[in-house]
């Protein structure tokens, strides 16, 4: 896995999850006070999510830290 691709998959992951809870990009950014530009680029990658940022995010949507990263990650 290329250095920066981790990011594609965890905002993959961010995105599908929040799909399937009928989220917007703006009510997430909202809930932990981003701006729905900025949630949009975390989930396509290209936003370098920070520590407490992505623990937010799995607050809001309820999932476990382990889930967004899925194993898919490895140096």
């Amino acid at each position: 896995m290329q250095q920066y691709e981790i990011y594609k998959v965890v905002g993959n992951k961010i995105k599908q999850l929040r799909l399937a809870q009928g989220m917007t990009p703006t009510y997430l950014a909202n809930r932990i006070n981003l701006s729905r530009p900025s949630i949009i680029n975390i989930e396509n990658g290209v936003h370098r999510i920070q520590l407490h940022t992505l623990i937010e995010i799995t607050n809001v949507l309820d999932v476990n830290l382990y889930t967004l990263l899925d194993g898919n990650y490895s140096e």
